[in-house]
């Protein structure tokens, strides 16, 4: 987090994969990963990761956060299905 608010999101991706391995099933962590892809422009790695915190936790707010704020989300997501 801490990572992340001082927008170094390479390092803060880092740290989340790395808690990610850890445990794989904590939506939390996938949604914030979600948020630092997005913010490395990196949108359809960031829908996907989203998608996937909403599945492990349908209420995850970070999650839904970055599905509702991406300008592409029908497009990309249509391709996704």
């Amino acid at each position: 987090l801490c990572h992340y608010m001082s927008g170094q999101f390479a390092k803060a991706e880092t740290d989340l994969r790395a808690a990610r391995e850890l445990d794989p099933t904590r939506a939390s962590t996938v949604g914030n990963l979600a948020v630092v892809r997005y913010q490395q422009g990196k949108r359809v790695d960031a829908l996907l990761l989203a998608k996937e915190a909403l599945e492990l936790d349908p209420e995850n707010v970070t999650a839904k956060s970055v599905l509702e704020t991406d300008e592409y989300r029908p497009t990309i997501l249509t391709s996704l299905v």
